[in-house]
């Protein structure tokens, strides 16, 4: 596979919540969505993450394409 394939790059993390009785559970959250090519994807997340320091440690990217036939 080649790195230039265009996709989207998306930038989200992991919350826990209440739900009572002292039950709890985690809810991914997505903070941020891009439209970048895979080659780009490290650069995108790194700036992301560097104007976001107190969340940086919390956050998690996926990249995903689809292929139309």
């Amino acid at each position: 596979m080649s790195n230039d394939v265009f996709g989207q790059l998306t930038v989200f993390m992991f919350v826990t919540l209440p739900m009572g009785e002292g039950r709890f559970r985690d809810k991914r959250v997505t903070l941020a969505t891009m439209h970048c090519r895979r080659s780009d994807c490290d650069e995108n997340f790194e700036a992301f993450k560097a104007r976001n320091e107190r969340i940086a440690p919390l956050a998690i990217a996926e990249f995903s394409f689809r292929e139309m036939l």
